[in-house]
């Protein structure tokens, strides 16, 4: 939930000359082409539509988030921006994130759940005071997958003196993380378990990556409303967020 991306420093090589970048593309296609099939292998419809959906609620949960606050890029101090500029400074997400969110959900969600199964109140307490947790273990995983991929996070930088693993996490966000946990714990039956078999029944998800794929395609890297915007309108090759 980092307000821009990059330049994140890798710690993975990249090549630089033209059959060293060649290579590269082949195993990292390999690569993700293995991640797509073990999702696939270990995961089940409704795990998948608990994936995309969660994804792209997140994709609303960020943008709202970088429409509101600030960054200090040399300090990563995050502050509230006035009312009166939320209309005019949009946020974003990304579609690195997206596709990330969709492969390692299953994880953050069910796995999650799984390790903490019980409907105790002891349980539903661990279940929300360790989310943190869970959230830094996704950005630990995927924050390197993507700067494996791409030589640097391409989805989202954290700065400050609290900004580990290369800027994948940051330990003061530990409070809007366990405020999803809570979100998360209090609406899972009520809501998230009927909008996951909703999304699951009706196969939602599949035309929700279907459409996310054709909009990756034209607007990658950043999800931005503009962006978007521009490609269901034909103009997402002029101009990238």
């Amino acid at each position: 939930m980092a307000l821009h991306g990059g330049p994140s420093p890798s710690p993975f090589y990249q090549p630089s000359s033209p059959l060293g970048r060649l290579l590269a593309v082949l195993y990292k296609s390999a690569f993700v082409a293995g991640l797509v099939f073990l999702h696939l292998t270990f995961t089940t419809p409704l795990h998948r539509a608990a994936a995309s959906l969660a994804a792209l609620g997140f994709v609303l949960i960020e943008t709202c988030w970088t429409t509101i606050a600030d960054e200090d890029e040399a300090t990563g101090a995050v502050s509230i921006k006035p009312p009166s500029r939320w209309a005019g400074e949009v946020g974003h997400s990304s579609f690195a994130q997206f596709w990330s969110n969709v492969l390692w959900t299953p994880m953050i969600l069910h796995g999650y759940r799984a390790l903490l199964a019980g409907d105790e109140p002891l349980f539903r307490a661990l279940r929300v005071v360790l989310f943190p947790l869970n959230i830094w273990w996704l950005e630990i995983v995927e924050g390197y997958i993507i700067m494996m991929l791409a030589g640097r996070n391409i989805a989202w930088e954290y700065k400050g003196w609290d900004a580990l693993f290369h800027g994948n996490i940051k330990l003061t966000y530990y409070a809007p993380w366990l405020g999803l946990g809570a979100a998360v714990e209090l609406l899972w039956e009520p809501v998230v378990e009927k909008a996951i078999a909703l999304w699951m029944e009706h196969d939602v998800y599949m035309y929700e990556l279907a459409a996310a794929a054709l909009l990756t395609a034209v607007a990658a890297p950043r999800m931005s409303v503009t962006a978007i915007a521009r490609a269901v309108m034909g103009e997402g090759g002029k101009k990238r967020a």
